[in-house]
């Protein structure tokens, strides 16, 4: 990586990538990808193909945070960018490539990704899932019929396949979108789906269920993999595939959220939070639903988890309050 590459941010995101990469650090490596060109989006917004490292100021963070929310990502996807780009401009500063007026911690103060601290998880309901199972795709896109026969065919397809992965991901104990992508016909034998957890490196293995066959059936894809999401062939940039395939499937959630109603707002987060909050509630422990997730610990998923007990506790009391006011409903 040449100096004029490394004096510039997306240069620089390219150079701690591949990096990332060297190192094994598939997870790490993937949300660079992402946040490179999520930023790129946002340069391209303002006219500009790069920045140097004079340019990254407050100014230039906050109109990034402001851009990031006039797109209504989900807020965990916005935390997420932001965090991972504090956490390229710390790196940057260690090699001495960066230097603010401020330090970091007050450069992003007051930002959503330091406000929340990232604990904030998405989840729906398992009542949720339940619709979206049930859902009559054609039928609910009935009323926004466009285009010709074949159009409407293409989208009645093309949703059902997004519903059909987010529902397989929430089965199959939370798998990450990133992993169902990568699911090769080899993992599915002897009843089970066995997989190695890209993000952990744990193994997972996990009882085919009716539903589970169902939706591999109807979707079983040609060559290696299970669902039709990497094209099959040699030679490829997996990731970079993976991650505009994870951008595709969001974009088709919101389209599907839309089809549920203004109280559902999917991401592809969710199956992993929403499985792991049904199994709570179900009286799974925290270190069995961490260990059937495939997380090397429980602190992942532990305030998580916790929260929600807090909530229904909170929403309990606060009944309990309103019917001494008002009385019994």
């Amino acid at each position: 990586m040449s100096k004029t590459r490394r004096g510039s941010l997306l240069g620089f995101l390219e150079e701690v990538h591949q990096r990332a990469e060297q190192q094994g650090k598939h997870r790490k490596a993937l949300n660079l990808l992402s946040l490179r060109r999520s930023l790129a989006q946002f340069l391209k917004s303002l006219q500009h193909e790069d920045v140097d490292w004079k340019g990254v100021d407050q100014a230039f963070v906050k109109g990034y945070e402001a851009w990031l929310m006039g797109k209504q990502l989900a807020r965990s996807t916005t935390v997420q960018y932001l965090h991972d780009l504090k956490w390229v401009m710390k790196v940057a500063e260690e090699d001495g490539l960066w230097k603010g007026r401020v330090t970091l911690n007050k450069l992003f103060e007051g930002m959503m990704g330091e406000v929340e601290k990232r604990t904030e998880k998405p989840y729906v309901e398992k009542e949720v899932i339940s619709r979206l199972w049930n859902l009559d795709i054609r039928q609910a896109l009935a009323p926004t019929r466009r285009g010709d026969g074949k159009v409407m065919e293409r989208r009645v397809e093309r949703i059902g396949l997004v519903r059909d992965c987010f529902v397989f991901c929430f089965c199959c104990q939370g798998m990450d979108f990133l992993d169902l992508g990568q699911l090769k016909k080899e993992n599915v034998s002897n009843g089970s789906v066995r997989y190695v957890r890209r993000k952990t490196g744990r193994e997972v293995s996990v009882e085919i269920l009716p539903m589970m066959r169902e939706i591999m059936d109807r979707h079983w894809a040609e060559g290696e993999y299970v669902f039709p999401i990497l094209q099959p062939g040699e030679n490829r940039n997996i990731d970079r595939e993976l991650i505009n395939a994870q951008h595709d499937f969001n974009k088709w959630l919101g389209v599907l959220s839309g089809l549920m109603g203004k109280d559902v707002k999917l991401t592809s987060q969710m199956p992993g939070y929403s499985w792991a909050a049904a199994a709570y509630r179900g009286g799974m422990s925290i270190p069995q639903i961490s260990q059937a997730m495939g997380y090397s610990s429980d602190l992942p998923l532990r305030d998580f988890l916790l929260s929600l007990d807090n909530k229904e506790e909170l929403d309990k009391r606060n009944r309990m309050l309103m019917d001494s006011v008002f009385g019994e409903n």
